[in-house]
């Protein structure tokens, strides 16, 4: 299949508003990671988990991986949020909110 080809094909599963998984197999070396990082760049609409089989042994590990992209992603997301609201008070009801610092 041409690159064009997978592309389009890309295109039309990810245009359905549903969860899905997709596995580009291939040779070693054909440039299957270098076409996916090259073609999720566009995908600025989609939720992306991009997990290599090289070495995983159990769908447990592979399930890990995901995890732990998607807390990542989440955790940016929030320490994005809480940069522009780190002191929140709420003077009707006297109730005050400091939220804690980034410790890296």
């Amino acid at each position: 299949m041409s690159v064009k080809d997978l592309k389009k094909k890309l295109n039309n599963i990810l245009t359905k508003d549903e969860s899905v998984v997709v596995s580009i197999n291939g040779k070693w070396g054909v440039g299957k990671t270098y076409f996916w990082h090259q073609f999720k760049e566009q995908l600025t609409d989609k939720k992306v988990a991009y997990v290599s089989l090289f070495g995983k042994e159990t769908i447990s590990s592979i399930r890990t991986d995901v995890f732990l992209q998607v807390i990542s992603k989440k955790q940016k997301a929030w320490h994005a949020t809480a940069k522009h609201i780190k002191d929140i008070t709420i003077p009707y009801i006297g109730i005050g909110i400091t939220l804690p610092d980034k410790q890296d």
